[in-house]
């Protein structure tokens, strides 16, 4: 699937309009709920000869969108009782 950036971006656009308080850009149907936001990214993390991190770039496969986010049912969370 190849994702317009600049489509993309214009939905993120109609979504912060749409949404006063939007958490990521993107507007959904019940802001107290709980939602998985699925994207890809990458970083690489430059070094000099004595390993010490001289910066990092990161890269992600594009915008939030609502194809990216996925309303999470209550049987996916986990229980607040069990320890970790």
């Amino acid at each position: 699937m190849k994702i317009d950036p600049l489509k993309s971006l214009e939905k993120v656009d109609a979504a912060i309009a749409a949404d006063p308080n939007p958490r990521i850009g993107v507007a959904v149907d019940d802001p107290e709920a709980h939602y998985l936001y699925s994207y890809r990214s990458a970083a690489i993390f430059k070094y000099d000869a004595a390993g010490r991190c001289l910066g990092e770039d990161t890269y992600s496969d594009g915008y939030p969108t609502l194809e990216r986010v996925r309303k999470l049912a209550s049987k996916e969370l986990p229980d607040p009782r069990t320890p970790r």
